[in-house]
């Protein structure tokens, strides 16, 4: 006999995964994930002085600066050692520096579509 509601019926922001709302799901999906310290520091270790771990982070410009001359002849690497944790709490509170296009319900993409060019008169 089963009385009352069970573990398996899908409810709109249930527990089952197929039961989620698309646009949550949209949304879940494409939420940038918070960086983490331990990462950044494994990065600086062991790429620092190509600038892994400014890639990581989201300088790229920084990073290529590494990248040529190496880690600023290696007095760059030092600081951001010291500076890692702030650097990387910089970098969770900024947005992300490049939000993947997401389809929406009907399918098409969500960057602006390109509106043809009037003639002149």
């Amino acid at each position: 006999m089963r009385g009352g509601t069970g573990g398996t019926e899908s409810t709109k922001g249930g527990v089952r995964g197929d039961s989620m709302d698309p646009i949550d799901a949209r949304l879940l999906r494409n939420r940038p994930q918070p960086r983490s310290l331990a990462v950044a520091y494994l990065l600086l270790i062991f790429g620092g002085i190509f600038g892994l771990h400014h890639v990581y982070l989201g300088n790229i410009r920084v990073a290529r600066l590494y990248l040529f001359t190496l880690g600023l002849c290696g007095l760059g690497v030092l600081h951001d050692a010291l500076h890692l944790s702030s650097m990387v709490a910089s970098a969770n509170r900024r947005s992300p520096p490049h939000t993947p296009r997401v389809p929406d319900l009907q399918g098409s993409s969500t960057e602006m579509q390109q509106q043809p060019t009037p003639t002149p008169p």
